[in-house]
Formats: structure tokens, C-alpha cells, sequence
């Protein structure tokens, strides 16, 4: 075993708790070291998913929280030093279990407290100023349908059939407290649009009606305004825009044809 071998199993083995026969070779006399390690790995791991996941830790309890916590390290391992990136993957190992008992909200909130986990640690670009809004006011007619409004970094949108808003909101006015019991959220017959906005320090959780979700998501999507008026994104553009820029959810403008003109 080389040491880059040595290193890579070294490492695989403090993350999983797992060590192959070389390594245990190489550790004889150690492992009562390596597993020191490897619990404040454990712990580690933990922690990261906790912090990035605080209502379904709360809502779910100590126990069970750390039962999924330990099952999802087992499947997705860290693949870089940075852990506030660790734990993306939630939802989706989430919707591959069969049942999810006393929590089927489960799956849709971690997409939304990871949604504000991206929210919160995204650019801090600002909404449009001044000048752009003259700039904006001054794109000639002709090239008015190829205007690409981009949204703000920290903007998050995601759907859910279920008040994943009521059940934040739930959260935050009692997260001082013990949770003694799972709470009780009903499937709604249609879906619901929520947007997450870090407005300054602390991203937060907005109820969204459809038109401005679709509109939204045009947006994110690089869609023209041209393509969304053909598409009939919303049922009065001229009264979305400047409610959109006043709330600080748009940062600029390009026009498609050049790809240079950003403001």
C-alpha cells in the first residue's frame, strides 16, 4: 500500500467507520485512536446535518433525527472540507424510502431547509439600483422582447403539496421547547408555491400564488420577455415587474441577442 493508497483508505475508513485488512495492517495498536476519530467524525456529520436541517431535526427528536442522520452518512459520504454543503442530498434519499410513517412532509421540507441553506450562504448581490432602472427604461422597443431579467442570487423556489410555510412557521415559534409529538400537516388537493429570499441576514419563507411562481421560475430559467409573454406567464406582466423589482427580487437585465448588455 502506497501512501496515497494509505491517505484514501485512512480517510474512507473515518468517514464510514469502515477499515479494509491493509489498513488494519498498517494500525496495529492504533485502533482504539482511529476510533476516537471516527466517532468525532460521526458526531461531525451529525452536527452539519442538524444545523442545516433544524425543523426536521426538532420535529422528528433526538433519536430518530440521528437514526436518519446516521443511515443518510452511511449512503452519502462527504466529498469536500466545506459542511455547509454536506447533506444536499436529503430529499432525494428521502423520496427513495418506501414510508416516511409519522412525517410524508418530510421529503418537501428538507428541500426547503436546504433551500435556505443555499439562500442564506449565496452571493450577496444587490437588487436593482437606479441606474439600472434607467438603463432598463431606455432599452429601445425593438429590443424590449429580448430583455433577461435575472433574479438574485438567494432566490429559492420550490412547490409542495403540503404548508411547508405553516409548518416553518410552527417550528420557529416553538423550537425553544421539547417537540413531544409529530405534528400534523394535510396533503392540500393542489400544490402550493413558496418562495425562500434572504431580504438581509436571515433567508425567510414566503407563500407564493402561482402566477408569480411560474413568473419566477421563467425568470430563473433565463427565460426572454418575449417567451414569457408568448407562454402567457402571468396575466399582467406590467403590474408583476415593478412589485418584483421594489421587493428587491431581481438584481439586472441583459438583452439576449448581444449577451453583453447587463445592467
Amino acid at each position: 500500500m502506497n501512501l496515497r493508497q494509505w491517505q484514501t483508505s485512512l480517510v474512507n475508513s473515518t468517514i464510514t467507520g469502515k477499515a479494509d485488512a491493509m489498513l488494519l495492517q498498517q494500525l496495529v495498536g492504533q485502533l482504539p485512536r482511529l476510533a476516537i476519530y471516527q466517532n468525532n467524525v460521526k458526531q461531525g456529520l451529525k452536527s452539519a446535518l442538524k444545523i442545516s436541517y433544524p425543523a426536521s431535526a426538532w420535529l422528528m427528536g433526538k433519536v430518530e433525527f440521528e437514526q436518519l442522520a446516521d443511515a443518510y452518512r452511511d449512503e452519502f459520504t462527504p466529498k469536500e472540507v466545506n459542511l455547509n454543503h454536506y447533506g444536499k442530498q436529503l430529499s432525494q434519499y428521502l423520496e427513495q424510502r418506501e414510508k416516511l410513517g409519522n412525517y410524508p412532509y418530510l421529503g418537501d421540507l428538507t428541500k426547503l431547509e436546504w433551500a435556505r441553506q443555499e439562500s442564506y450562504y449565496a452571493a450577496d448581490d444587490a437588487p436593482m439600483d437606479s441606474i439600472s432602472l434607467n438603463a432598463l427604461a431606455s432599452v429601445e422597443v425593438a429590443k424590449q422582447g429580448d430583455v433577461i431579467f435575472e433574479l438574485r442570487a438567494n432566490m429559492q423556489l420550490i412547490s409542495s403539496y403540503f404548508d411547508l410555510a405553516q409548518l416553518w412557521q410552527y417550528y420557529s415559534e416553538n423550537k425553544t421547547s421539547s417537540n413531544t409529538r409529530p405534528i400534523v400537516i394535510k396533503k392540500q388537493q393542489r400544490r402550493l408555491y413558496f418562495c425562500i429570499h434572504r431580504a438581509e441576514y436571515q433567508a425567510t419563507v414566503m407563500t407564493l400564488n402561482e402566477a408569480d411562481f411560474i413568473f419566477l421560475t421563467a425568470m430563473q430559467q433565463q427565460k426572454t420577455l418575449a417567451e414569457m409573454v408568448q407562454a402567457e406567464t402571468v396575466a399582467n406582466i406590467d403590474n408583476c415587474l415593478p412589485r418584483y423589482i421594489t421587493e428587491g427580487y431581481i438584481k439586472g437585465f441583459y438583452i439576449k441577442a448581444t449577451g453583453d448588455e447587463r445592467a
